[in-house]
């Protein structure tokens, strides 16, 4: 047997990302799919939906918080955080700035969940004391990789106006009497 369902995960995305309204069904069944990758399709042509997506799976998106794979977490949270209600951010919120723990996470599920608190915009304003605290170093598989982390964070804490907190101050040298 093949170890990737690359069909079915195919099928999934072009499903997904058809944008097709009578598709919402079937995005649903796929957030119980065994495979990671076809769960994360559902999640993500649901989010691709917008509020009908959100409308027709609130009760499996709000499931889909809790999958094993972080990159169907930040798929619901975002359809939640975008598309739901403010009782809604209290929950995805914090699990979006969790995933974005560069020390927790790889480089790769840190730029999905910033991306995502990105995409929520001002509804995201409750992580901004996280945001300070999120590391901006960590692994990545090449260097070119090492750089994408800090960049999202500094325009996202620009963006929801967060404050960089101030560097402590040297102590200023003494000036010098010339005669």
């Amino acid at each position: 047997p093949a170890r990737y369902p690359f069909e079915r995960v195919f099928a999934a995305a072009e499903l997904a990302s058809s944008l097709q309204p009578d598709a919402i069904p079937v995005l649903k069944e796929l957030l119980t799919d065994r495979d990671s990758a076809v769960r994360y399709w559902g999640a993500l042509g649901l989010l691709m939906r917008g509020a009908p997506g959100l409308q027709a799976a609130r009760s499996e998106l709000a499931a889909a918080l809790k999958d094993s794979s972080p990159y169907v977490r930040i798929a619901a949270a975002e359809t939640l955080g975008q598309f739901g209600t403010a009782a809604d951010l209290p929950v995805v919120v914090p699990l979006l700035t969790g995933l974005a723990d560069w020390s927790q996470h790889d480089v790769f599920v840190v730029m999905a969940a910033l991306h995502a608190i990105e995409a929520l915009g001002p509804k995201a304003a409750s992580a901004k004391a996280a945001l300070l605290t999120l590391p901006t170093e960590g692994p990545a598989p090449h260097s070119r990789y090492v750089a994408y982390v800090p960049r999202l964070l500094t325009r996202l804490k620009s963006q929801l106006g967060v404050a960089a907190a101030a560097p402590e101050s040297a102590p200023k040298a003494k000036k010098r009497n010339k005669k």
